[in-house]
Formats: structure tokens, sequence, C-alpha cells
């Protein structure tokens, strides 16, 4: 009773194996994982599609080589074809906190997590009697590994909202359990197997997948996954020991290693950066100028970068009474030393200087403050925001979503009534009214402390068609 279905399913997928080999769409191998050290692990891909075993299509993936966990997003903005799969809309995003464990081992709240999500995917497998057709609103999955009092804990979620299933041409809405909970179908006659919200954990890692698609039951002929986010670890990256530091150089061991009293940023003997700015790589703390030398404030040099020298520096007035004293040797003005450099929280975010501080590029970064927060309100399908209230209208519900940077949470309303509060990235909300005429969607978006951005309201406006007829729908 089987054979023939699934000889017609070999055949369809062989042709999309003949295709996906000309266009070349195999995934691309990423960094290696660094030698010796605990880190995270990270990846995060929209959709796969393998055949006997063999993926064929991924073409969204963030952070591909999964080791070590680094930042990194992958789009699709317009409708494509994925093989059987179409999609709207497709994200994939990985984020690492810190960026560099070996420079900066991680504390509490530290992680490595993992995002994926697709608006309005449509799966087609097969045809006829045995075809299998899935589509939904909205899917998207999160893992990830966060540091909790010195050991990686690990959170997996996903949503899939509005799905239909269609076999034989009868389609069925599922019902999903509440909370977003496991589900699982198996589809007649042998033909698959479907599974959603799906949490695989395993020693060190966990997966979660939103939606994945096995043709037959055991996947043997075809595997559509939808919405998956990996994350892990290796040692164990919370625990500041496990990464032991290299020994510090002279000019940032915090000693006094040529006996002229000074030590590392504030050693003449350690501005051997552009323009004579702080190096705390240098590893010889001797002063430059040997006895009989030119002192920099007398050197005719811009010794510290400041677009002046010598006696017009404010650095050099170190005589009596705030004269120029031109055998001064530190030509840096006081109380100038980069924010990166000074030994000061200067954005009281608790980490101080270059490499601790997350917002230090390097030693001589003029701030530690991380970069602002960003914010955009979109719909999905497009056309229903930027259409407003005088362009065409909508029937059916839709997807509002924000994007952005140092987001933490997003309060979504329509016409000033609150609907969905998501403190997880993808930020959505599923938006649904029958009243006919124009409405408003507004977003509160929240950014992160440490961003130094005001939360801010986004919105736009959107209008609803009259009801047609009811229409009847069959659950088989």
């Amino acid at each position: 009773m089987t054979a023939a279905p699934r000889r017609r399913t070999i055949g369809w997928f062989a042709s999309l194996a003949a295709g996906s080999a000309l266009l070349g769409l195999a995934p691309t191998a990423g960094a290696a994982p660094r030698p010796g050290g605990s880190d995270f692990t990270c990846r995060a891909s929209a959709a796969r599609v393998t055949l006997l075993g063999t993926t064929l299509l991924e073409p969204t993936i963030a952070n591909a080589s999964d080791a070590p966990c680094a930042n990194g997003t992958a789009a699709i903005l317009n409708p494509t074809d994925i093989g059987p799969v179409r999609v709207d809309l497709a994200n994939a995003d990985t984020v690492v906190q810190p960026a560099n464990l070996a420079g900066a081992p991680a504390a509490d709240g530290d992680n490595g997590r993992a995002t994926a999500s697709v608006t309005n995917p449509v799966v087609d497998v097969g045809g006829g009697a045995t075809g299998i057709r899935l589509t939904a609103d909205v899917i998207g999955a999160t893992a990830s590994y966060t540091c909790r009092a010195g050991a990686p804990v690990p959170a997996g979620s996903s949503v899939v909202a509005n799905i239909v299933l269609t076999v034989g041409g009868v389609a069925t809405p599922i019902t999903l359990p509440g909370n977003n909970q496991p589900y699982r179908l198996d589809l007649p006659a042998g033909l698959g197997t479907l599974l959603l919200n799906q949490t695989v954990q395993t020693n060190g890692r966990i997966v979660q997948r939103a939606l994945q698609l096995q043709v037959p039951v055991d996947g043997s002929v075809a595997d559509v996954v939808i919405g998956e986010a990996a994350a892990g670890f290796t040692g164990n990256p919370c625990a500041a020991a496990v990464i032991a530091p290299p020994a510090n150089p002279q000019c940032s061991d915090g000693a006094d290693n040529d006996g002229d009293g000074l030590a590392d940023a504030k050693d003449p003997g350690c501005l051997s950066g552009p323009g004579g700015t702080y190096n705390p790589r240098d590893d010889d703390e001797t002063d430059p100028n040997t006895p009989g030398g030119t002192p920099q404030c007398s050197d005719g040099l811009d010794n510290d970068g400041d677009l002046v020298s010598d006696a017009r520096d404010p650095g050099c007035l170190s005589g009596p009474n705030g004269a120029f004293n031109p055998a001064d040797d530190d030509e840096r003005d006081q109380g100038n030393l980069p924010q990166c450099s000074d030994g000061i929280d200067n954005d009281k975010d608790g980490r101080t200087d270059f490499p601790r501080d997350t917002g230090c590029s390097s030693a001589n970064d003029r701030t530690e403050a991380t970069p602002r927060g960003q914010a955009k309100l979109t719909s999905s399908p497009s056309g229903i925001a930027t259409g407003g209230v005088s362009g065409t209208c909508t029937k059916r519900s839709f997807t509002a979503r924000v994007s952005g940077r140092s987001i933490r949470s997003v309060v979504f309303s329509v016409d000033g009534r609150r609907v969905r509060t998501d403190r997880t990235s993808p930020y959505t909300a599923r938006i649904s009214t029958t009243r006919r005429g124009a409405h408003r969607v507004s977003a509160r978006v929240t950014f992160a402390s440490d961003s130094r951005t005001a939360a801010r309201s986004l919105s736009f406006r959107f209008r609803r068609c009259a009801a047609g007829a009811p229409k009847v729908r069959f659950t088989g």
C-alpha cells in the first residue's frame, strides 16, 4: 500500500538534490574553536532540508561552525523557496557575552545564545492523495547556556503559531498543548511524523527545534527542520579559574618594574602606542629617554596624541605654580587618560577598562559605554503596515515584529489595549481584530540598562476589511 507513495516522494526530492548540487548551497565551514580553552558554543538555522541523510539546503545559518560561539546573523528578507519550504521572512542570530572569554572570563548572566525565526512558512511534500502540506504564521526557537553561580545553566523554548496540516487535500488545524509544550503527530498510512516544540538535551548541549517533519516516520527519505537553535559549552566558561590568564606584560602587571616610582599607564616607558599613547602590551617599562636624553616635554613631539606638544601641552605644566617644565618626561594631561585604561568604571556596569569592559575595543578607547539600543517595528506581511489607513485592508490576522539591538522587552498593544509582552528574540505578537476600520499597533521597547538608551514607543496603522461570510472549517 505504501510503496508507490514512497517512490513518488523519493523522485520529488531527487530532483531537488540535483538542483541543490548545481546551486552549491551546502553550508560552509566556520572558524575552528579556540585550542585548549573553555567556551560557549552556539548555532542557529532558520530552515534545513535533508535527503537520505545528506543536508541539501540550509541557506540561513548564524555561526555555522558552532564552536566557539560568536556573534552572527543571517536573514531572508523576501518571499523565498528553500526546496519544499517557502518563507516570507527568516532570521538566524547568535550572541555570546562576553565576546572574548580568554580576555574576560564570564560573570553571572553572561551566556551563549542562539535564536531562529520564520514568518509564514509553507511546507509542501509530495502531491495528490499522499501530499503533505503545512502552514503556520510564526515559527521560532531559542536556546542558551547562561552563567549562574559559576556554572552554565541551559534553557530552550520555541513557538509555533496557527499551524494547519493538510494531507490528501484535507486541512486540519492543529491544537497544541499550552505553554508551547512538545507535540508529536504520526501521519496516516505511515507517511511521516510531525514533531513540534522539541527540546533535545545532552551533556553540555541543548537543541531546540520548533518544527520537524520526517518522511517516512524515521526520516530516512526526508527530514525538514524549521526554526532550530543550539547552544552548549566546553570546559566551564563560567569559572574564571578555568581560563588561566597569560603572564601580564610589564606595562599591565601593576608593578614598578623600572624603579622610577611609576607603573603601567602612569609610566612614560609604557607610552609606546600610536601617538605616544599607553600600550598595555609593552613588556619593557624602562623609560625611552636614558640619562642625557631629551624628556618628552622638550623633544618637539606630540607624545600623548592630543595635537599639542612641549610648552603648549597641558601635561607639561608641571613646574612651580603650573609653569612649563621642560624636564617632565610624561606629556600626558593629568586626568586625561582614555576611559578604557584609567582604572575607573566609567559606565558603572561593574567592569573596568580593556579587556574586562565589553564596551572597550582597546586600551585607547575613549569611552567604556556600550553601543546604544536600536529598534524597528514592522509587520508580516509587510504591506499591512505600509498601506496605512487609506491603503488596502486586511481580512486576516498578521504578525507585528520588533527587531534591533540591546532590546530587553517589548510590550505590544492594539488601539491602546495590551496584547503581549515579549522578553525573548524574536520579539513578535499576533495581531487580530474583528472590528472593521482603522486600528493602531504600538510597541513599547525597553533597552538593556548598560546601553543607556531610553525606552521608546513605535507604532503603525492598518485597516481591517469588513468581515465576509463565515467559512466552515473541517477538522478531519
